[in-house]
């Protein structure tokens, strides 16, 4: 999971919704979302986390699209054909407090 710092850093750097373009749906009501899925070894860090709303979350673990930065811009993009879906990571504790 990402922490709030992390959050907080990817809304000073991407704006106050998701980053779908064209999106207006307000960054908490988002999911913060490994783009280099966590399952596949995609880190939990600010370079490869954005905010998306719901919606646009579905569409990128469904399999049929990805959201990628091009140009420093984050666009959703079609996935080819043969791609197979991002499965969600599942959830982990938080580590224990020492």
């Amino acid at each position: 999971l990402f922490t709030q710092a992390q959050r907080l850093a990817m809304i000073a750097r991407d704006g106050p919704t998701c980053v779908v373009p064209g999106c207006t749906v307000p960054v908490d009501r988002c999911q913060a979302h490994h783009v280099d899925p966590y399952s596949s070894g995609g880190g939990t860090d600010v370079d490869n986390g954005a905010h998306i709303c719901d919606c646009h979350h579905h569409c990128v673990h469904e399999g049929n699209k990805r959201l990628e930065r091009i140009n420093g811009a984050w666009q959703l993009t079609d996935n080819p054909p043969d791609s197979k879906r991002s499965e969600p990571a599942a959830r982990r504790a938080p580590p224990e407090a020492a």
